[in-house]
């Protein structure tokens, strides 16, 4: 007998947007047993192709083994297939975006207003199909001015996003504030 690495044959591509990030397979390797010249020549086994055509989810799936003539599955049924379970992890694609947004004032004190119109560059991350649609309907960059009185302030930009999405790194903005007449 010998041991050999159990080697994974994928057919098809993940749904577009998708992508494999790991293929194992359970167990990892197969004792083979059949005669020393045919063990000799062997150094993996293969499933028999696993179609992933589609997919946007990790999923597991029993599969056969194939095995050259004359060898078998140390342990197995002659004439009966062998089988491996493999796991497929598909992730959606990652992309970065930079939106630039107006930023909305909470809590401005009484008498006091901005210099000017505040915005921000913000760094998003989210999967290339959110992404590619995005509409900046339900993203909001907002700063708290409480109890912030006239001059010049660094505040940090709360970014509120869709399901799915995130900020990459939180962003600070300098605010002039004014007292108005």
């Amino acid at each position: 007998t010998r041991q050999v690495p159990v080697n994974i044959l994928i057919a098809g591509i993940p749904k577009s947007g998708y992508l494999i990030s790991d293929v194992r397979a359970y167990p990892a390797v197969a004792e083979i047993s059949g005669p020393q010249r045919f063990i000799n020549e062997v150094n993996k086994i293969y499933t028999e192709d696993i179609d992933i055509n589609g997919e946007f989810e990790n999923f597991s799936t029993r599969v056969a083994l194939t095995l050259p003539s004359g060898i078998s599955i140390f342990g197995g049924t002659p004439g009966k297939k062998s089988f491996v379970t493999v796991t497929i992890d598909i992730v959606p694609i990652l992309v970065t975006t930079t939106l630039d947004l107006e930023v909305t004032l909470e809590n401005l004190g009484e008498q006091l207003d901005v210099s000017e119109p505040t915005r921000v560059l913000v760094d998003i991350i989210g999967p290339i199909e959110q992404i590619s649609g995005l509409s900046l309907q339900g993203i909001k960059a907002t700063v708290d001015l409480f109890e912030l009185t006239a001059g010049s302030h660094t505040v940090t930009v709360v970014v509120t996003l869709p399901k799915g999405l995130i900020v990459e790194k939180t962003s600070t903005v300098v605010i002039d504030l004014v007292v108005t007449e």
